[in-house]
C-alpha cells in the first residue's frame, strides 16, 4: 500500500499538468461555444491555436473550421486560392461608376455659382481681379526677360571683344552666357503660358456670366439653357 502511495505521489505532477491542459481546452471551447464556427490553425512551431477569427499574420496559413460541437466541417490548405479574382471579372472591378451624374454636377455647380456671386457685377469684378493678378505676373516676367536681355548683350559684346583682341576665351563668361540664354528661353515659355491662362480665365468667366444670367432670370439649376 505504501508502494502504491509512492507511485501516485510520483505521478502527481504529470496528472496535474494533464488536468490543467484538459481544463484549459474545456474553458477555451466553452468560451467560444456560442460562435457559429471555430477556427483551428498552427504556428511555425506546430503549436495549435483555436479562435473565432484567424489573426492577420496567419491569414495565408492552412486552417480548419470546426462547428460548435468541435467537429471539423472544412479544411483549407491554400487560403490564397480563395482570394483569387476570376479572369472574366478582373476587368470589371477596375471600372468605377462616376460619383455624380452630369445633371447632378451641373446642379451643384449652379448652386455654387449663385452662392459665390450675388450680382453680375460681383462676377465681373472677380474676373477683373484675377486678370489683374495675372497681368502683374506677366509684368514681372517681362522685367526679368528685359534684364536678362541687357545682361546677355553686354556679356556677348565682352566675349566678342576678347576674341578680337586675341584673348583666350573666359570659361566663366561662356557659362554665364549659356545660363542667360536658358533663362530667356524659360521666360518666353512662362509668358506664353500666362497668355494661355488669361484666355482660359476670360473664357471661363464669360461662360459663368452667361450661366449666371440664365439662373437669375428664372432658369432651373441643373437645367439646359436653350436660348
Amino acid at each position: 500500500m505504501k508502494q502504491f502511495g509512492v507511485i501516485v505521489s510520483s505521478m502527481a505532477p504529470r496528472l496535474t499538468r494533464i488536468s490543467i491542459t484538459l481544463l484549459t481546452a474545456s474553458l477555451l471551447f466553452s468560451s467560444i461555444a456560442q460562435a457559429e464556427n471555430i477556427y483551428r490553425w498552427k504556428d511555425e512551431d506546430g503549436k495549435v491555436y483555436y479562435g473565432p477569427v484567424i489573426p492577420p499574420e496567419y491569414a495565408n496559413s492552412p486552417y480548419e473550421v470546426l462547428n460548435s460541437a468541435g467537429i471539423v466541417i472544412e479544411t483549407v490548405e491554400d487560403p490564397m486560392a480563395l482570394q483569387e479574382v476570376p479572369v472574366e471579372d478582373a476587368g470589371e472591378s477596375d471600372e468605377l461608376e462616376p460619383l455624380f451624374t452630369e445633371d447632378e454636377v451641373r446642379t451643384r455647380s449652379d448652386g455654387f455659382l449663385l452662392l459665390r456671386y450675388h450680382t453680375e457685377e460681383d462676377l465681373i469684378t472677380a474676373m477683373e481681379l484675377e486678370v489683374a493678378q495675372l497681368s502683374y505676373d506677366i509684368r514681372l516676367v517681362n522685367q526679368s526677360h528685359s534684364s536678362a536681355m541687357v545682361s546677355l548683350a553686354a556679356q556677348v559684346k565682352n566675349a566678342a571683344d576678347r576674341q578680337r583682341a586675341g584673348v583666350p576665351p573666359d570659361l566663366d563668361l561662356e557659362k554665364s552666357i549659356r545660363a542667360l540664354r536658358s533663362r530667356l528661353g524659360k521666360s518666353d515659355g512662362q509668358k506664353a503660358a500666362l497668355k494661355v491662362r488669361e484666355v482660359k480665365i476670360r473664357a471661363t468667366f464669360e461662360e459663368n456670366l452667361m450661366r449666371y444670367r440664365y439662373l437669375t432670370s428664372g432658369g432651373t439649376p441643373g437645367g439646359v439653357d436653350e436660348s
